[in-house]
């Protein structure tokens, strides 16, 4: 007979380790990637974490790939500390390498155990059992014929928290070493396998930029949400690389501060917030930010520009109480060999009191008309090294489908036949001599409506699902 004692030990342990699995709370985060060798890449991945939890706090995480390997990668921020950057808030920032055995497209992606609870823009009680997935397209070929890429940088540390109502802009200020021209579009916030999160869903008065990146929110509610956006980078017209970055938004939350926001004001005022060079010249940008509610603001001015061949920066600070005018002078001198904008970043910390800051960023895009052509092919990245998803046996996954689905069929996968049938019982696809556990099914060609997939082992039916395509 057991010790009541030894039982309530037991029971404890298992609440605790529970809690532990269900503590890692992730806010977002993106990661960018430079190819060093011939297959070599090196990536830095950025997280914002609750600082509020040790169990957040890791030194490594593990990161995939994209060929059936994963390592760990290394955190080096702060004396490999992380940082506290908000109320509430750890940046860390990993790194490590990988070699590749081939040349082919790669899908990298870290994905973390868990998200933030209690995101609103979820299905209830699901955001805090779904991880944090972010990834991107990564090209190793041949590099005495295609070129080589970087992917773009984020300048800044967008500000995530709002108040309700009360319309929301933050802007990641993207820049891109090698001038690749950069496109943005909102996509799902995703779970561990790529899929869209369970009940996702964007309000309907959110977009962000196209040529920009700059996100907007007209009325947010009250809560948390996750947002994500993909980053798509074009060279001589074809895209290179495309990477994903996520993010989880505060709005009114008891626990953070939520401030009224200021106001940006910008001579001359420029159409779409890109400026163009047409050939050598000198232009300057005055920046005035008003806050009334500040006790102080203070801007400072994020841009590579000063590192761009061809380009001088100077920046003039001037603040007092609650208003700034900033003074940015650009001077190009003509042989700017990039084709996209480079961006030129004006935040400004409102401080309150002792405790409160608030942050709001101007964005500024800058390029010049004089671009050279790369003297290399721009790889192919459209058709991507496939590495299953990790699901559970007999699992299909996604359920709603707009055309691929896969399944584990488990380890005996050579005497496994696979049927998919519509609704009315014909057969419609069939798949044989399977190479793998995990297998893809094509749903591309077939109408919209539910399917029932068969499972058979040696002739014997094992497993019946549905798939509906969308």
């Amino acid at each position: 007979m057991r010790s009541p004692n030894l039982l309530l030990l037991v029971v404890f342990l298992l609440s605790f380790m529970a809690n532990v699995a269900l503590a890692d709370h992730y806010y977002g985060g993106c990661f960018f990637y430079e190819t060093i060798g011939d297959k070599t890449v090196k990536v830095s991945l950025v997280a914002y974490t609750d600082s509020h939890n040790s169990d957040s706090d890791k030194d490594a995480v593990s990161f995939n790939w994209g060929d059936g390997e994963s390592s760990n990668l290394v955190r080096n921020n702060n004396d490999a500390l992380g940082k506290e950057i908000y109320e509430g808030m750890k940046k860390n920032i990993y790194e490590g390498t990988h070699e590749y055995a081939t040349y082919a497209n790669y899908q990298l992606f870290f994905s973390g155990n868990y998200r933030l609870k209690d995101v609103k823009n979820m299905a209830i009680d699901a955001s805090g059992a779904t991880s944090l997935r972010i990834d991107g397209i990564v090209p190793m070929q041949d590099s005495m014929v295609y070129c080589v890429n970087k992917s773009p940088v984020p300048l800044v540390d967008p500000y995530f928290y709002g108040k309700q109502g009360q319309e929301f802009q933050l802007n990641f200020g993207y820049y891109d070493s090698e001038g690749d021209s950069l496109t943005y579009v909102l996509t799902d916030c995703q779970g561990f396998n790529g899929d869209a999160a369970q009940g996702y869903f964007i309000p309907d008065d959110v977009s962000i930029n196209f040529q920009t990146g700059q996100f907007k929110w007209l009325s947010p509610k009250t809560g948390k949400y996750c947002f994500a956006f993909e980053v798509a980078e074009y060279r001589n017209g074809d895209l290179i690389g495309k990477s994903k970055a996520d993010f989880t938004l505060f709005i009114s939350h008891p626990e953070y501060f939520s401030f009224e926001r200021g106001t940006f004001t910008r001579t001359p005022a420029v159409p779409s917030d890109l400026y163009s060079f047409g050939g050598p010249s000198t232009t300057q940008f005055v920046f005035n930010y008003q806050n009334e509610q500040a006790d102080s603001i203070n801007c400072v001015v994020f841009s590579a520009l000063n590192q761009t061949e061809g380009f001088q920066l100077v920046h003039k600070q001037g603040s007092q109480g609650s208003s700034s005018v900033d003074t940015v002078k650009l001077v190009y001198e003509g042989g700017a060999a990039y084709e996209g904008f480079q961006p030129l970043v004006m935040e400004c910390s409102s401080f309150y009191g002792e405790e409160g800051i608030l942050k709001e960023v101007s964005y500024l895009g800058i390029s010049a008309d004089d671009a050279d052509q790369w003297p290399c092919e721009v790889p192919d990245i459209r058709e991507v090294f496939e590495e299953p998803p990790k699901i559970p046996s007999l699992t299909i996954s996604p359920n709603l489908s707009q055309g691929e689905v896969w399944i584990n069929v488990g380890t005996a996968y050579q005497s496994m036949t696979l049927k998919i049938f519509d609704t009315r019982g014909r057969l419609v696809r069939s798949y044989f001599n399977l190479s793998g556990s995990t297998v893809k099914l094509d749903l591309n060609g077939l109408g919209a409506a539910m399917y029932l997939l068969q499972v058979s082992e040696n002739s014997k039916v094992v497993f019946v699902g549905k798939m509906i395509k969308i």
